[in-house]
């Protein structure tokens, strides 16, 4: 079933629902396009391990037109970060499984990723945006954040792509405690993975595997009409704390009325 005209029309209500929620806690969100400036932002954050590459621009040609990033500043600092890419392909586990998603050209020392997937996934083809990049500031966590920054960076990527598909992969906890359903939203959620970490970046050294336990890699989407269903501002508001769920000075957007940032 086709999505219909309010649905879609929810879309741009829900960029201005989750930017009021931030600024009406002080916190100042920018839609970046220079993605040199989140590896900068990534390598800084405290906790940080790894940066992811599917959105570092080493190992991709990102543009401006597929690719951006929400720079969530208190003051000065940058307190949180997502990301998004569009990726037009015939078969988005294919881009999985040759870690084109992760380094294209791929890495020569890389084999293709193990992904085994459910008999019923569907092949995830024509406009796929990927979200990610997601980091939040330890002092800034457990107070709806989690919930507003994949909401908002999928509405901004639908509204500027015309999305098919959206896709999201979660790592260890991330999976296992539920966080892609409950608080990301994300409707198909499977462990496609468990082995050792395809990533061979650290922080701040190139080309060092990765050691510790075997990874658990669960991967997650929604198909058009799901998207648009998880951006309704009630279904957003569903998936806050009930302290957080309200966004102070919410009115119905005018058209334009995301604050971006021109790199």
């Amino acid at each position: 079933m086709d999505p219909t005209d309010a649905e879609i029309g929810a879309v741009p209500h829900a960029i201005t629902f989750c930017l009021a929620w931030l600024k009406a806690r002080d916190y100042e969100p920018m839609v970046r396009s220079d993605m040199s400036a989140w590896v900068a932002a990534m390598q800084d954050a405290p906790g940080m391990t790894v940066v992811n590459p599917t959105f570092d621009p080493r190992w991709h040609g990102l543009s401006e037109a597929t690719c951006f990033w929400i720079d969530v500043r208190r003051g000065r600092q940058t307190v949180a970060t997502i990301a998004a890419r569009l990726l037009c392909t015939d078969d988005y586990f294919e881009l999985l499984r040759s870690m084109r998603l992760l380094f294209d050209p791929p890495r020569p020392h890389l084999s293709r990723w193990d992904i085994t997937l459910a008999d019923n996934t569907p092949r995830l083809s024509g406009r796929v945006g990927h979200e990610g990049g997601m980091w939040i500031h330890p002092e800034h966590r457990r107070i709806g954040m989690s919930v507003i920054l994949p909401h908002l960076v999928r509405a901004i990527a639908f509204d500027r792509w015309a999305l098919d598909w959206q896709t999201g992969i979660g790592i260890d906890a991330v999976g296992t405690s539920g966080l892609l359903e409950t608080a990301y939203g994300m409707s198909h959620v499977q462990l496609c993975y468990v082995g050792p970490s395809p990533v061979p970046i650290k922080k701040g050294s190139e080309d060092v595997p990765i050691e510790g336990p075997p990874i658990r890699l669960y991967s997650a989407h929604l198909n058009r009409n799901e998207i648009l269903h998880g951006l309704a501002i009630g279904a957003i508001r569903a998936r806050l704390p009930l302290t957080a769920s309200s966004a102070i000075g919410f009115r119905l957007p005018a058209p334009g009325s995301v604050h971006r940032r021109r790199d």
